[in-house]
């Protein structure tokens, strides 16, 4: 059975330089596989493969040079995934859903920046860091450990300078059984605005109402806010 963790990484100046620079070729590599095969396809009618996309991309790199300073697996990991949104997209559309959900540009503003790590990535609890390609060993907060076996891993940064890791591992256990559910062991819930939940069974929920009863307090907080001053 697949897991995730996450853990909280804190990088010095120069690894979140590493960090960026490694997010925006990513992001430059899809937007750039996104729209060759876009054109590909209403030019001539071809669709480009991600084996035909990760052949062309090597092309692409004396183009830019600072694509080189990426790593190169965290680059065809992208393309991977616009492939994959692709087929998640063709599969959609073949169900007939409405919105199958075309595969969009990545924009630089979004407030959260991602690259994959396929492979050749450390993990030390022992010295609690975290070993990247093209980057180095990372200081990293380990609240747990594990002992499973290592899959892959995400670099994630947010718009508020934050860098977390998220490690797949296989514990190697089967996946539990679904419960059946049943009459007798289920309810039905329906939420609204006097009563905050009613189930099936004729039970009620009071709304607790947390802004009216915190009302008082926060017209207190905002009159001090309103006296203070700004030097």
């Amino acid at each position: 059975m697949f897991k995730t963790y996450r853990y909280r990484l804190r990088p010095n100046t120069s690894q979140q330089e590493d960090i960026r620079r490694n997010t925006d070729a990513c992001r430059f590599v899809y937007n750039w596989a996104l729209e060759t095969k876009k054109t590909a396809y209403e030019t001539n009618g071809t669709s480009l493969s991600w084996y035909d996309l990760n052949n062309a991309m090597k092309k692409l790199k004396p183009e830019h040079l600072w694509l080189k300073t990426a790593y190169s697996q965290s680059l065809q990991q992208s393309i991977k995934r616009l492939d994959l949104a692709f087929k998640a997209f063709f599969r959609r559309a073949k169900n007939g859903e409405e919105e199958p959900g075309y595969p969009k540009y990545r924009s630089r503003k979004h407030h959260r920046q991602s690259f994959d790590v396929p492979q050749h990535f450390k993990i030390d609890f022992k010295e609690r860091q975290v070993y990247l390609p093209k980057i180095g060993w990372i200081r990293t907060i380990f609240h747990r450990t594990f002992s499973c076996s290592v899959k892959t891993c995400i670099i994630v940064s947010t718009n508020t300078g934050k860098h977390f890791i998220f490690i797949l591992v296989d514990d190697g256990k089967a996946l539990p059984r679904k419960k059946r559910v049943t009459k007798r062991k289920s309810v039905g819930i329906d939420v609204g605005l006097k009563t905050y939940a009613t189930l099936s069974t004729g039970q009620k929920f009071d709304n607790p109402r947390y802004l009216q009863s915190s009302l008082k307090r926060l017209q207190c907080l905002h009159r001090r806010l309103s006296r203070k001053k700004v030097y």
